[in-house]
């Protein structure tokens, strides 16, 4: 029987990481095991055929899981089995893998017995005037299309145990709601996920509507930073900016564009980086249409392997014009390693939000990609990548170029860097 190479492709879902379109099949009860009609359907977009495992994280006692083979590209349904038992009642937020992508799936969860629950009956903290205790997290900018991030919890005193739909008005573009189980009575804490754009600066008053007596609180709208360029990762002679290195408290990186170069038979801009100690260590870059390239020893981004000799080409590592739930792979790179043995990498990037509102030191940035870089490795053409346990997420600004950057290995950090300050001509 031949091999068949792993699959590679992402999954579906929306701009706020739900996976989209979905099917949640069966009932899920606390206390009880699930069985065959508990499954959740999800959609995967295909790039490469062959096997796949598609999974979700374990969470409230429960996961899941299912495997096979794709044929054909493009859009495939995948069928998720359910194991567990569920451990409590409420909204149970699971985390669906494939590839390097994936999505949120909300999961509701009666209590024990199964019956359905009836309406809570609760007042909020501060009703029928002024909300307390009421707690904004996100950024929410004028312009900035807001997700999954941007939202309000509130307290609120539960008298009577039982399922609550909670929302506001609309304002000034925007609302928040949300939706759940409240299980016990007593001081809870219930959380709203935003939704929208806000359409201009100043303070918006939202009231909670509820089967009982509401409440009001204010949510600030600021301006996004002024910008005069419109890529993600400007490359104009003179440019500069400089990072707080978070890894390194105390510490800061400057990066500059000072000069460009003709190599490898094209030209790029020269970025010199400066760290706290040593001297500036140059890197180059070069656009070429919507497509950013790296010049760059090719083993870079991974801790794993070290080509001896050192190999040196381009990698692709950003696109303009991206979408949430994009991937894309670089090129396939192999030499001979520092331990002897011939070693095949690649990097599999995926845009887990092509249209983030991000707030860093004080100043709110609009339209940023989110991008997660993965290593994969193998030894040889036939075997399936593995991934090393590394992980890269650098986010950019449209018109400021990276504003965050974090490595992880193996759930360690390597490094963490928050923009300060950018100049760019």
């Amino acid at each position: 029987m031949g091999y068949t190479p792993a699959a590679t492709g992402s999954l579906k879902y929306d701009g706020t990481s739900n996976c989209l379109p979905k099917t949640i099949a069966g009932t899920f009860i606390a206390a009880k095991e699930l069985g065959d009609t508990n499954y959740l359907v999800v959609v995967v977009n295909v790039k490469t055929t062959g096997t796949y495992l598609v999974h979700s994280n374990s969470a409230n006692g429960f996961s899941f899981s299912g495997s096979g083979t794709f044929t054909a590209t493009g859009l495939n349904q995948v069928k998720l089995a359910a194991t567990g038992k569920p451990i409590a009642a409420g909204t149970t937020d699971v985390l669906v893998l494939f590839d390097t992508s994936s999505c949120h799936v909300a999961i509701t969860v009666l209590p024990v017995g199964g019956a359905v629950t009836p309406s809570a009956v609760y007042t909020f903290a501060g009703a029928p005037n002024a909300c307390t205790n009421v707690v904004t997290a996100g950024s929410f900018a004028q312009g900035g299309l807001l997700d999954t991030s941007s939202k309000v919890t509130a307290s609120v005193n539960v008298t009577t145990p039982g399922t609550y739909t909670i929302t506001t008005n609309t304002v000034n573009g925007y609302s928040f709601s949300g939706t759940g189980v409240f299980t016990t009575t007593g001081i809870q804490t219930v959380s709203l996920s935003a939704s929208g754009t806000p359409l201009a600066v100043g303070i918006n008053n939202f009231t909670f509507s509820a089967n009982t007596a509401g409440c009001s609180f204010p949510v600030t709208v600021v301006s996004g930073v002024a910008v005069t360029n419109n890529d993600h990762f400007p490359l104009s002679n003179g440019s500069y900016w400089t990072y707080d290195d978070i890894y390194n408290a105390g510490d800061t990186l400057m990066r500059s564009l000072t000069d460009s170069v003709l190599t490898n038979g094209s030209r790029y801009q020269i970025m010199q980086e400066q760290q706290k100690f040593g001297n500036p260590v140059p890197f180059l870059y070069r656009k070429n249409d919507n497509v950013y390239y790296e010049y760059t020893p090719v083993d870079k981004y991974t801790l794993t392997v070290k080509f001896l000799p050192q190999i040196t080409k381009d990698i692709l590592f950003l696109k303009e014009g991206l979408a949430t739930g994009e991937t894309w792979s670089s090129d396939e790179y192999s030499g001979p390693s520092s331990f002897g043995q011939t070693i095949y990498i690649r990097y599999d990037f995926t845009c887990t939000n092509a249209d983030a509102t991000i707030t860093i030191n004080g100043r709110t940035y609009l339209h940023v990609y989110k991008i997660i870089l993965m290593p994969k490795i193998r030894s040889a053409p036939t075997y399936p990548y593995n991934t090393t346990g590394e992980q890269t997420e650098t986010w950019y600004a449209k018109g400021v170029g990276m504003i965050y950057s974090k490595k992880l290995n193996n759930q360690f950090a390597i490094f963490e860097n928050h923009i300060r300050y950018w100049n760019v001509k």
